[in-house]
């Protein structure tokens, strides 16, 4: 049973980082005006955002990437955990730009 926690967490952390990239370079590429150079990836998920969607499912693999390993892996668990935790509050509080209050709040946990 180990083992087979040890494969899936492994997968997970190998697979979900490439895939959360390749959605995240797909919306930049088909968001007009954006540049990764000035902007956060947090605006390409902002309300109103036409590849918002896309944007939430790459933050939230990275985090599962992040809570996979952290199963597995006991010398960083705990930053792990933290990571991924982090990012998935960051990943449902969205970077608002007409809420200061949401901004703030997304960006301590980003």
């Amino acid at each position: 049973m180990a083992a087979l926690r040890r494969r899936i967490a492994a997968a997970i952390g190998v697979v979900a980082p490439p895939a959360a990239a390749a959605l995240v370079l797909a919306a930049e590429a088909s968001t007009p005006r954006y540049s990764a150079v000035t902007f956060t990836i947090s605006r390409l998920a902002a309300p109103g955002m036409p590849q918002a969607l896309p944007i939430e499912v790459a933050i939230l693999l990275a985090a599962a990437a992040c809570l996979a390993l952290a199963a597995v892996e006991p010398r960083s668990r705990w930053a792990l955990v933290a990571a991924g935790a982090a990012l998935m509050l960051g990943a449902a509080i969205r970077y608002d730009p007409l809420s200061m209050r949401m901004t703030l709040v997304h960006r301590a946990f980003t």
